[in-house]
């Protein structure tokens, strides 16, 4: 388990971080390892209690389930009361409300099943007031609640609108892209879609779309504004929404939105005042879309008396979101942005490393870090302060030799520490959960769903790459660095094993992937082991770090 340390061992940068002024917006940028969770936690206390006649709201949200239960837990330990500290995800947060609140007046820019939920919300605001079960005899709901329709089905609808696309208009250039797949072009157009989403794009105003400044996008390029190429993207973003608008599902669940639009419903919801909070404390800032913001804004009290504290490190931007302080309606200034550069978690050797990567991505890939959203303010991206602890060396070994793994695994157990091994993907999930079962080695494949109480024996958790941001662990195994990460579109840049081919690697790609090996390695606080699947990734780890790994052949 996490250990939270005491208020007492927080350093200088820390506390300024910690005890900043409680009435204006507050933003804390700071390193890997830097413990901006810590000081969410402590922050959301001290704030609840900055009142001396009366108690303060605070809203503390989280990316991910994990750190969600981390930081919930660690709130109910060290408060006296928890009652005005409530901890939740954005994803969670946004969709009670769209689930409990009435509608304003104005509904433009929704889809006919989007309208008729958002106007029933009256009956449902009711039951929910009153408590009241919506259910008739039978299981009915009569007011059904929504909920984010599966990945899966979104992503075989897309496909299908965009095989109907490409029948009916085989002559556009969106199929004649240089080192792309039809199957790297239909991946590329469901991330345009995402981008459409996360920027608020109405899907019933072509205009907004086709004028769109739009950069970043060098291996998927769609030509001027305006253009043919555009608009069939938006044709596609258009029909995907109304097609949307006749799928249900059994027992009257709606599936009004998918999970990257929710936070678009809530600029039309009447949120009483009552329910909204003194304080909102944001952690990992960084992996939120300009949407998630805009719905961040609806929740602001109309005195404006409401503070936000904005928690993160662009270095860990693992989901490729570009950010802009000045898009999102924030100003930044020394009296109100705080650097954390030291990093506190990890050894040396492990933060050297990390460093290491975040150089070479600089060196070699240079035009995105350098770009607008990074350069838009000088507090953005911070090079992190090595740790002065020192530790073991971090290892790196081929997949193939198994017993090194279970090697490194068993020490961990025997020595009752918990240990985490990341996967990019579930080939390899389903790889390494089948050699601790051959090896009785007892895993988790959840982080926080059953730890409230721990009975003090060391566990092993399986977790993906988006489950880990905020944790942290004795031992990490990081299985394998060079797979194909589940975003990953183009066909040119994988090896026949599904490796990353890193010399093929444009920019945007880049900067996503080595963001995630500094994520990954950066989990660890002692020790690190580094699993590769192609014996030619070898020649990039020397390159990176040539005198930070301990290589095991």
């Amino acid at each position: 388990m996490n250990v939270l340390p005491s208020e007492k061992e927080l350093t200088d940068e820390q506390v300024t971080a910690l005890r900043a002024s409680d009435n204006q917006d507050q933003i804390v940028l700071g390193v890997a390892g830097g413990g901006k969770t810590v000081i969410a936690i402590y922050r959301s206390i001290m704030l609840s209690n900055s009142s001396l006649f009366e108690p303060k709201r605070v809203l503390i949200l989280t990316y991910n389930d994990a750190i969600h239960s981390f930081i919930r837990g660690n709130v109910k330990q060290q408060a006296n009361d928890t009652d005005n500290v409530d901890v939740n995800t954005v994803y969670t947060y946004f969709k009670e409300l769209v689930n409990t609140c009435r509608p304003t007046q104005e509904l433009k820019n929704l889809n006919e099943h989007e309208y008729q939920f958002l106007q029933s919300a009256n009956n449902r605001y009711d039951d929910y007031v009153h408590n009241r079960s919506p259910y008739n005899k039978r299981g009915y709901n009569y007011y059904p609640e929504a909920t984010a329709m599966d990945k899966n089905v979104v992503n075989k609808m897309l496909d299908e609108l965009i095989d109907e696309a490409k029948k009916e208009h085989p002559d556009n250039n969106i199929w004649k892209k240089d080192q792309m797949s039809y199957k790297d072009i239909k991946l590329a157009i469901r991330d345009e879609i995402n981008w459409m989403q996360d920027n608020e794009i109405p899907y019933n105003d072509e205009a907004a779309y086709l004028n769109a400044d739009r950069i970043g996008r060098s291996s998927f390029n769609l030509g001027n504004k305006g253009g043919i190429q555009r608009k069939l993207v938006y044709d596609i973003y258009y029909q995907y929404y109304e097609k949307r608008d006749s799928y249900r599902t059994d027992r009257g669940v709606s599936k009004i939105f998918d999970y990257n639009d929710v936070y678009r419903l809530v600029k039309y919801l009447d949120i009483p005042e009552n329910q909204k909070y003194d304080y909102v404390i944001v952690d990992e800032v960084q992996d939120l879309s300009p949407v998630m913001f805009e719905a961040l804004n609806q929740i602001r009290k109309r005195d404006g008396n409401t503070y936000f504290t904005l928690l993160g490190d662009l270095s860990q931007n693992i989901f490729g979101r570009r950010m802009s302080w000045k898009k999102l309606g924030l100003q930044v200034n020394r009296g109100n942005s705080h650097r954390i550069k030291h990093n506190y978690r990890n050894t040396y050797e492990i933060s050297k490393l990390g460093k290491d990567f975040l150089d070479y991505c600089k060196l070699h890939y240079s035009s995105d870090v350098e770009s607008a959203s990074y350069k838009e303010t000088e507090s953005t991206f911070i090079e992190p302060e090595l740790s002065t602890k020192h530790s073991y060396q971090p290892y790196a070994v081929n997949y193939s030799k198994s017993d090194y793994i279970v090697r490194f695994l068993n020490r961990a157990v025997k020595a009752n520490e918990d240990s985490l091994i990341i996967c990019r993907n579930d080939r390899d999930k389903r790889e390494i959960t089948n050699l601790l079962k051959q090896n009785d080695i007892a895993f988790k494949d959840e982080y926080g769903k059953d730890d409230d109480e721990d009975d003090g024996t060391a566990n092993v958790y399986v977790l993906g790459m988006n489950k880990i941001k905020g944790l942290q662990f004795p031992n990490v195994l990081f299985y394998c660095i060079d797979s194909m990460p589940s975003y990953y579109c183009r066909d040119e840049i994988l090896n026949m094993d599904s490796t990353v081919k890193f010399e093929m690697l444009n920019d945007e790609e880049a900067n996503r992937f080595y963001a995630q090996e500094y994520v990954g390695i950066t989990r660890s606080e002692n020790m690190l082991m580094l699993v590769y699947r192609n014996p030619q990734t070898i020649n990039l780890l020397k390159e990176i770090g040539s005198d930070s790994i301990r290589y095991i052949q």
